[in-house]
C-alpha cells in the first residue's frame, strides 16, 4: 500500500502542475493510473483470499453478494499476480534468479490457494440457502 500512496502523491503533483496543458497532464497520469489499478487489484485479491481462507466457504450463502464479491476478488487477485509474473517474463533480462525466486515464492502460494478457494466457491453449494 505504500506504493499506492506514493503513486497517489505523484498523480496529485502531476495534476497540480499548471505549467503543463491539462490534456498532457491526463496523458502523464496513464502510467501511474495503471500502476494504481494493479496495486488496488492485488489488495482486493489478497483481501478476498484472506477472507476465503479464514471463513468456511460452505457458510457463505450460495446466491449471496458476499459470494460474488469473493469470487470476483479472487479472480482479480489471481489475474494481478499472473500479470506481474508475465510482465517479469517480458523483461526477463532485467531480473536475476534471486528476484524470480522471491516473486515466485511470494505469488505461487496465493495463486494456488486462491484458485482452490475459487473452485470451491464456484462448484460447491452452501449448506445454508
Amino acid at each position: 500500500m505504500a506504493g499506492a500512496a506514493g503513486t497517489a502523491f505523484a498523480a496529485a503533483a502531476i495534476l497540480a502542475d499548471r505549467a503543463i496543458p491539462f490534456s498532457a497532464r491526463l496523458m502523464m497520469l496513464r502510467a501511474p493510473g495503471e500502476l494504481m489499478l494493479w496495486i488496488l487489484s492485488a489488495v482486493f485479491g489478497l483481501s478476498a483470499l484472506w477472507f476465503a481462507v479464514l471463513a468456511d466457504e460452505m457458510e457463505v450463502p450460495h446466491r449471496s453478494r458476499l459470494r460474488v464479491v469473493l469470487i470476483v476478488g479472487l479472480l482479480v487477485g489471481i489475474v494481478a499476480a499472473v500479470r506481474w509474473l508475465f510482465v517479469m517474463g517480458q523483461n526477463s533480462e532485467n531480473y536475476g534468479r534471486a528476484t524470480w525466486a522471491t516473486w515466485i515464492g511470494l505469488l505461487l502460494g496465493p495463486i494456488v490457494v486462491g484458485t482452490r478457494h475459487l473452485f470451491l466457491l464456484v462448484t460447491r453449494r452452501s449448506e445454508s440457502r
